[in-house]
């Protein structure tokens, strides 16, 4: 009994491990772990014409609007990609492959934009087990509700005035936050601006100018040395 618990064993744990160092050395490994290194994974923007209805004329129209395509490229055959939108499956290479001929696959994420998404891309060795060797992380933003709202025309390099949020910022005051912007208080990207003294105001202009000052500091010692040669010149004619 002990024997065939102990043959058990050895089939359950050792084999697997047996078969896992044969089918993969350590170059090997190291061969995938180097491919896997290179693979890239970025947001690209992408626009698709979009048909709409105006609410005054009823008449429609097709305007282009901005969305997201998910790009990956560097892509090696030893390996398998699949690419999760949260728990849903965008694409699997197993089941979608890329053309031979190309090393890049594209993705358009064309829906609704309502909430900041997370999209992983799980890299795989094809052999090894199918261990994944490297995960990429991409943040999916959401579509600015406010984008298109009056009270954002004259502001757009506004963090809540941008077109795509990276950060839900829906329980934000956004047009209390616009009107601490425009009246200075807040800078761009939403932390208060620091009040500064008199002294620190000039300090900050001049090492904003310093070159001007440099310029005019240069130009009076200039000015300086030819007046004092000339008096000299003159004093030496008079005087001998």
């Amino acid at each position: 009994m002990k024997k065939t618990i102990m043959l058990l064993l050895i089939v359950l744990f050792v084999f697997p491990v047996t078969i896992f160092a044969a089918d993969c050395d350590e170059a090997e490994i190291v061969k995938l772990k180097t491919a896997a290194s290179k693979v890239e994974a970025k947001l690209v923007p992408v626009q698709f014409p979009e048909l709409k209805g105006s609410a005054d004329t009823e008449e429609e129209f097709v305007v282009m609007t901005n969305y997201f395509g998910i790009q990956v490229s560097n892509l090696d055959k030893n390996l398998d990609y699949k690419l999760l939108k949260g728990y849903v499956s965008i694409w699997d290479s197993d089941e979608y492959p890329v053309q031979k001929e190309k090393d890049t696959y594209r993705y358009n994420i064309v829906g609704e934009y309502d909430s900041v998404k997370k999209i992983n891309l799980y890299i795989s060795s094809k052999k090894c087990g199918g261990n994944v060797i490297r995960t990429i992380e991409l943040t999916l933003p959401m579509r600015n509700v406010y984008y298109n709202y009056n009270m954002c025309s004259d502001v757009r390099d506004f963090y809540l005035c941008q077109e795509f949020w990276y950060q839900d910022y829906t329980g934000k005051d956004v047009n209390k936050e616009i009107e601490a912007f425009k009246n200075n208080k807040i800078d761009k990207n939403g932390k208060k601006k620091e009040k500064k003294s008199f002294l620190d105001k000039i300090n900050s202009f001049v090492k904003k100018n310093y070159i001007i000052f440099i310029g005019v500091l240069a130009l009076i010692l200039g000015v300086g040395v030819v007046i004092f040669v000339r008096r000299r010149i003159r004093m030496k004619k008079h005087f001998g």
